[in-house]
């Protein structure tokens, strides 16, 4: 087996160190590009931001109701006989009330 010399070794670091120091430069580019691409796109609604922009969280939260559409289903729920006067155009977002939980975990039977 041939060994590594000293030379070849210390060529090994430089390739290593330019390699990183493209990367910084690549990441600060990528970051400018991003910034600028934020500011054009910055008073769209969210629907119609590139997916690239939004905010990523998780699938679950992504579909999740907003709090506005919460409340709405939550009067709804408790003052039913009211519910026409709340609802704004918007609100045809209503799901059924059983289909809420609340976080509220069910109590299991003790099985005997």
């Amino acid at each position: 087996m041939a060994q590594v010399t000293q030379g070849a070794a210390s060529k090994l670091g430089k390739i290593k160190q330019t390699r990183k120091n493209i990367a910084r430069v690549l990441t600060v580019i990528n970051q400018k590009a991003m910034e600028s691409y934020r500011k054009e796109v910055e008073g769209a609604a969210e629907s119609r931001k590139p997916k690239a922009l939004r905010a990523k969280k998780t699938r679950a939260l992504r579909r999740a109701l907003t709090k506005e559409q919460v409340r709405d289903q939550l009067q709804t729920m408790l003052y039913p006989a009211h519910a026409l006067h709340l609802f704004r155009p918007s609100a045809s977002h209503l799901v059924p009330p059983h289909a809420l939980s609340f976080g509220r975990r069910r109590r299991r039977r003790s099985r005997r």
